[in-house]
Formats: C-alpha cells, sequence, structure tokens
C-alpha cells in the first residue's frame, strides 16, 4: 500500500474514485453537495467529494474559503486537463493508497509556550540583544523554556541586517525561536534567487516560513501585517498576501505609500492576533489585537508582548537609524490596556 499525506484542513476532490474509496479513506467527510461543502469548511473542517463534470464550481470553494484544493486522480482524466483548469495539485493515486492527515506547517495549536512575540526588527541588532537579555534569553535559551516569535521584516533600514538574520536563524535552529515573514524577507527571498548559489541556504530559509502561526490551542494567531478571523488556520495566496501585506484600500496617500484599511477596527474574533508592519509610536490594542511594530528602526522602541501574560516589554532604540516617509499613527480604536481574558 502506498501513503498519501493530505492536509488536516483541505478539499479533497476525487476524479473518478472506485467504489467505497471515499468512503473507507474519508469517513465522515464526504458531501455530495457545495452547500454541505462550505458549511462543513467555514467550521474548519475538511471534506472530501466526488466529481465529474463541472469543476470550476469546486476550484472556486476552495479558493473562496482559503484552503488546499487537493485533486486525487484514478486515471481516466488527464492530469493536464486539471492543471489547465486551475488545479495546482493533482496527485495520481490507486485503489491501495491510504491517506494519512497531517497539520500544515503554520497549524501548532498543540505549543502553548510561553511565548514572547517580537515586533519588526529592521536591522537593529544592538537592540534586539537588549530586549533578548530583558527578557531572559541567553545562548541556551530560556529557563522558564519560554520562546520567542518573531514577527518579521528582520531586514533593511537598520545598521546591522547580517547580525540580526545570524542570530535570528540560529535560535531557529536550536528550537528557541519561531519565525515568520515580513513583506522585506519576501522581496529579499526575490532578489537572493540571482546571486550566486551561496545565498539560496537563506533563501529557502525565508521561503520555508509560514504565512502565520495559530498557537496555544487556537488562543493566539501570530502574522507580520495581521490576520482576520476568516483566515486564520487557512492556506492560499489570499492569505498569505495579506499576512505579508495586510488590507490595503488600492490607493496611495500623499507620501505615495499604500492606504492601508484598518482591518483590526473590525475584528470580532475570540483569538489574540498579534501583529507588525505597521509602525506605532506605542503598541496598542484593538478588538483583541495587538501592533507591536513600534519603530524601533525610526527612533522609536522594540517591543515584545509576552503571552500568555499579556504583558508587554520594550527598550528603546539607541538612536533614529532611519527617517520615517510618513508619521508613525495609533491605529483606530486603539486602546492602551488589554482586552479582558
Amino acid at each position: 500500500m502506498s501513503r498519501l499525506e493530505l492536509p488536516r484542513l483541505a478539499l479533497v476532490l476525487l476524479v473518478d474514485a472506485p467504489f467505497g474509496y471515499a468512503a473507507r479513506e474519508f469517513h465522515g467527510e464526504v458531501v455530495t453537495d457545495l452547500e454541505s461543502a462550505t458549511s462543513r469548511l467555514s467550521r474548519g473542517e475538511s471534506c472530501a467529494v466526488e466529481i465529474r463534470d463541472d469543476r470550476r464550481a469546486w476550484l472556486e470553494l476552495g479558493r473562496a474559503q482559503h484552503v488546499p484544493i487537493r485533486v486525487l486522480r484514478f486515471g481516466a482524466v488527464a492530469p493536464s486537463r486539471l492543471l489547465r483548469e486551475g488545479f495546482r495539485h493533482v496527485l495520481e493515486v490507486t485503489l491501495d493508497t491510504v491517506v494519512v492527515r497531517t497539520p500544515m506547517p503554520f497549524d501548532r495549536r498543540d505549543d502553548h509556550g510561553p511565548f514572547d512575540v517580537v515586533g519588526d526588527i529592521h536591522g537593529c541588532l544592538s537592540e534586539l540583544r537588549c530586549l533578548l537579555h530583558r527578557l531572559g534569553y541567553t545562548e541556551a535559551g530560556h529557563p522558564d523554556s519560554r520562546k520567542v516569535i518573531f514577527l518579521g521584516d528582520l531586514v533593511d533600514r537598520g545598521p546591522d541586517v547580517h547580525g540580526v538574520v545570524t542570530l535570528v536563524t540560529a535560535m531557529v535552529k536550536r528550537g528557541h525561536a519561531l519565525c515568520l515573514p515580513g513583506n522585506h524577507e519576501s522581496k529579499l527571498a526575490r532578489k537572493l534567487r540571482r546571486p550566486p548559489r551561496a545565498m539560496d541556504a537563506l533563501a529557502d530559509f525565508i521561503e520555508g516560513l509560514p504565512s502565520h502561526y495559530v498557537l496555544d490551542d487556537g488562543k493566539l494567531v501570530v502574522a507580520h501585517a495581521g490576520l482576520p478571523l476568516t483566515m486564520h488556520g487557512r492556506d492560499s495566496g489570499a492569505v498569505r498576501a495579506f499576512a505579508l501585506y495586510g488590507d490595503t484600500s488600492g490607493e496611495t496617500d500623499e507620501y505615495g505609500l499604500p492606504v492601508r484599511a484598518d482591518w483590526a477596527a473590525r475584528y470580532e474574533g475570540a483569538a489574540t492576533v498579534a501583529y507588525g508592519h505597521t509602525p506605532v509610536p506605542e503598541a496598542v490594542w484593538t478588538n483583541n489585537t495587538i501592533c507591536i511594530d513600534t519603530g524601533c528602526v525610526y527612533g522609536g522602541a522594540l517591543t515584545a508582548l509576552r503571552w500568555p501574560e499579556r504583558e508587554l516589554v520594550s527598550v528603546k532604540a539607541e538612536r533614529v537609524w532611519a527617517e520615517p516617509v510618513r508619521p508613525l499613527q495609533v491605529g483606530v480604536g486603539a486602546g492602551l490596556m488589554p482586552p479582558k481574558k
């Protein structure tokens, strides 16, 4: 028998499956119509469906629900045809194929921390070392087994990008930290693919980072630019774009920068969302979300959110390392006190 690993949350489409295969491998997940599939996926439950024609509707459903789509093909329909229809993951299987569910890289619900979530660093190595020391970290880790979560934008603008990247990647490799990509890392990875292959290791590291993390039984969600409730624990191009760049209106302001929509002002989820990306003069709470990019590289501070304590720890910048293009502003509807647990 062959073994096929599928994401724990996915829309599985079976093309010309033998009789009984769906019931055997997807017991309790099989649906026959779009309405039932939509209901299951919206609740965060996988579903499988045997399809013949009219595959476009199922493709649109998976995209709308921000879930991975896996097509299991049993031989009748040519894979090239499915790829032309827009399906990216077409897997050839047989009656002997056994399905095994695996969590997605961002699904760390079983990891209860405790955590120290650190905002945008932008090459400010001295401030990062000072913050980690204040939080109690040494090269051996943390005496209380705490773990750092870096929210991305490690690079650009500041005085020692190489030093920051070296420190962060070492902590991740030792198991003392988790890391997310920021939009600046995404840009860097594309550039690194053009130099000699010596830079491939760093590009691989960046490209291997998940868009976000769901932690502590789903109580904490972290993403570089934030994430609305409908995207928690999901995976799609739209999810990755939002996690990197946030919600924009499509317009530009008087500084020539994108106008960012205030997604946090509309947030109603039970999970706390910690994020950075948009520098603010002070970390503030908005509807159980908090932006902890306090503009260290602009002369502000480097801030960490301690979880589950919901406490903030900051170190002031040594100096102004770069001038902001536009003034730092507090988000709409923000408050200085954390929401009640």
